[in-house]
Formats: C-alpha cells, sequence, structure tokens
C-alpha cells in the first residue's frame, strides 16, 4: 500500500503518481526488498526513466528498505478512469 511519502512523488503536472493511478501495489519484505508494480499513461511516456528514477529514490528512504526493484507493466492499461476521482473530477 503506498504511504503519504510515496504520494508526494509528483509528476510533472504536479499530482501524485499514486493519485494518477500509476502504482498498482508495493510490496516490502522483511528483508528490506521494495517490489513496486507500477505503469506510465503510456509505453512512449517521455518523463518515464525520469518517474521510474523517483520511485526508486523515494523508496530507497523508506526506513529499512535496502534494495527496490520497478517492474513497469501494460496489464491493465492505464486510463483516466485509474485517476483519483477527487483529482480527476478537478482535471476534467
Amino acid at each position: 500500500m503506498p504511504t503519504k511519502k510515496a504520494k508526494e512523488n509528483n509528476n510533472q503536472q504536479g499530482m501524485g503518481i499514486v493519485d494518477l493511478g500509476l502504482i498498482y501495489g508495493v510490496d516490502i519484505t522483511k528483508e528490506g526488498v521494495a517490489q513496486v508494480l507500477m505503469t506510465l499513461t503510456t509505453p512512449a511516456c517521455p518523463v518515464g526513466p525520469y518517474i521510474i528514477r523517483q520511485v526508486e529514490d523515494t523508496i530507497k528512504n523508506f526506513k529499512g528498505v535496502k534494495k527496490v526493484y520497478v517492474e513497469i507493466v501494460w496489464d491493465p492499461l492505464w486510463g483516466y478512469e485509474m485517476i483519483d476521482p477527487d483529482i480527476r473530477d478537478t482535471i476534467f
């Protein structure tokens, strides 16, 4: 479950990637290994590498985390309906 700190990880529009529905899951083992399952708005996302790096850097700062693995998936494909409803209502 993404934490408040992870929600602070903002993209170019100033909205958190959790609010945008890009984070599908975060699992942190007792050994301190974090596995992040996420997507991007499109496979051709020009800021994809930057977002992934931000996720890695943010999760690395969690207490007890030693390694971070980010897996990008395209199933399910991201869509506007994945945006937090409160955020979606302000932009659409």
